[in-house]
């Protein structure tokens, strides 16, 4: 098995899976949510091809793992 972003096999979950799914009324908010989500998916397939090609894709992974927080930020203020 390949490994992914960061080093790892599997692909990373938000820090609150444990909680209750979190309900989203906000237009705005769901739409930012599903904008990162996205760009987290695409990001991590480019990243993924890009490394089975041999580059050097760790300024890439920094940037993905800096929104994965971003995303991960959202969701914490969103499940408080």
């Amino acid at each position: 098995m390949s490994q992914g972003i960061a080093g790892k096999d599997a692909p990373v979950v938000a820090r609150n899976t444990a909680v209750s799914p979190i309900v989203v009324s906000d237009d705005a908010t769901l739409s930012a949510l599903q904008s990162i989500e996205q760009r987290l998916h695409d990001g991590y397939a480019k990243i993924e091809e890009s490394r089975a090609r041999g580059r050097n894709v760790s300024r890439w992974e920094a940037v993905w793992l800096d929104l994965l927080h971003e995303y991960e930020d959202l969701i914490d203020r969103l499940a408080a």
